[in-house]
């Protein structure tokens, strides 16, 4: 009798025991449902889709945030850049002007009666750099003239920027050609010279810009330098004249006294008479042919020595 009266105690602790065990693991288990479902409502949207927009927004950007499946009167806003609440923003749109690039941007919507839920975060783009203006000097280039760029950018990250160069002379690359200037002396009248310029900011490129320019006729380079003789009351002179170009130069009087004369080599040559004494204004043109012509203008004065 005292045995089974031991037994049957055992079998009753054996028994408390195991209840024990199976209460606390389903206590364990409800808790760690508890917690599990807590940061799914937080983490997970469920039947409410949220979306931040525009996806490729930048550094300046307003986001934002659009909630499908909710009432807009039963919601509320919380910002975080970078993990970080943003005090003083409260609405569905976030205007922040300390967000920058590589920023992460995420909203938690509490939805009334509902709880709380986050969006996935949102990558604050890179800004492309941009190119404003850009011009070629000289606008009109002619042989030997060195062709500049002057070109204004901008980067709305503040990146710095660098430009790149290719150039082209009639439609053909001009290899080792690669700096914001180009050397004059590669090019000749009528040669049709182009430059595409890419912005860069290290991480992207921008917009390229193609920039044109022809070069165009170059006038008679004439010195000013005039070499006169008279002797035996004839009168003499020289107009040093050249063609960047390598046009013929035509000479011709355009004003003068009369009977001066110029031949095709730019000399001049004028008999002098009696009357002829005092001064004289001659301007001389210098034309290429090629619709280029210089003026030279200049005074003589002839002085007759009296018979004695």
């Amino acid at each position: 009798m005292g045995t089974k009266i031991k037994q049957s105690a055992k079998l009753d602790i054996y028994f408390m025991a195991v209840l024990t065990v199976v209460f606390l693991f389903v206590a364990c288990g409800r808790k760690e449902e508890k917690e599990i479902s807590s940061f799914s409502a937080r983490q997970k949207t469920g039947i409410y889709k949220i979306a931040l927009s525009p996806p490729d927004a930048k550094r300046g950007s307003a986001v934002t945030a659009s909630v499908k499946g909710a009432d807009s009167q039963d919601l509320s806003f919380k910002w975080t850049v970078n993990g970080l609440a943003i005090e003083g923003v409260k609405g569905s749109i976030l205007k922040y002007p300390g967000l920058k690039k590589r920023d992460n941007v995420q909203v938690i919507v509490s939805v009334k009666e509902a709880g709380e839920f986050i969006s996935e975060p949102l990558v604050i783009a890179n800004s492309i750099p941009q190119i404003q203006s850009a011009k070629l000097i000289p606008q009109s280039p002619k042989k030997d003239d060195n062709i500049q760029t002057s070109v204004k950018v901008s980067d709305g990250d503040d990146d710095e920027v660098s430009l790149s160069y290719k150039w082209f002379v009639n439609g053909e690359t001009v290899f080792g050609e690669t700096s914001d200037t180009f050397r004059g002396s590669a090019i000749k009248r009528g040669d049709k010279v182009s430059v595409v310029i890419t912005p860069s900011d290290g991480e992207q490129n921008g917009q390229a810009i193609t920039l044109y320019a022809v070069v165009v006729n170059s006038l008679p380079a004439v010195s000013q330098n005039i070499a006169a003789n008279i002797s035996n009351s004839f009168y003499t002179a020289k107009i040093n004249a050249a063609d960047p170009d390598g046009d013929a130069l035509a000479y011709s009087i355009r004003q003068g006294p009369k009977g001066m004369t110029i031949d095709s080599g730019g000399t001049i040559s004028w008999n002098i008479s009696p009357e002829d004494k005092g001064p004289h204004s001659v301007v001389v043109s210098v034309s290429d042919g090629q619709g280029g012509e210089v003026l030279v203008p200049y005074t003589l004065s002839i002085q007759l020595k009296e018979k004695q």
